[in-house]
């Protein structure tokens, strides 16, 4: 096997692939993955086909396209002068674990206390989406 077979087998699969290569629906992949298979009377058998290749294989979430249907980033984004100044990044470090522990993301950015960079920092955010912003302005 060439390395990039090796490669393709190890890397973790989309749930559209995992349906494709199990034989079932996207749908179904995505209720057993969430944890709702019980609930949607999907059967012992599938569940276990969906759990055994996850567990092999792993899985991507598409973030975007969770993003998109949900209509949420899950993405905090933060704003301050000065990263390497000890206060902010006691403050980015805290931040960052009480995202992590509510399935967000932190983005954290700097302002070298440019009030220009401010405004495209925060034009950025937004653009992307996040669903807050924290800012210590310049």
């Amino acid at each position: 096997m060439n390395e990039k077979a090796a490669q393709d087998l190890s890397r973790p699969r989309t749930i559209e692939e995992i349906a494709a290569e199990i034989g079932v629906s996207v749908t179904t992949v995505r209720l057993v993955i969430n944890g709702q298979a019980e609930r949607y009377r999907i059967s012992a058998r599938t569940r276990q086909a969906v759990e055994a290749y996850v567990a092999k294989h792993g899985y991507i979430v598409d973030h975007a396209g969770r993003s998109l249907k949900l209509r949420r980033s899950d993405a905090v984004g933060c704003i301050v002068p000065d990263l390497a100044n000890a206060h902010f990044a006691r403050l980015i470090a805290q931040l960052e674990e009480h995202c992590r522990n509510r399935g967000l993301v932190l983005l954290a950015a700097s302002t070298h206390e440019r009030p220009e960079r401010e405004r495209q920092t925060i034009s950025g955010l937004l653009a992307r989406g996040v669903d807050g912003m924290i800012i210590a302005p310049c």
